[in-house]
């Protein structure tokens, strides 16, 4: 599992830290 894990580690992440990266993003183009 670890494997697929090296080459996406972004999408490993949990969804709290996507939502926050989604935050982030809107507020930047804002």
């Amino acid at each position: 599992m670890q494997d697929w894990t090296k080459e996406a580690p972004e999408e490993a992440e949990p969804a709290e830290l996507s939502a926050l990266q989604r935050f982030i993003s809107k507020f930047r183009k804002s």
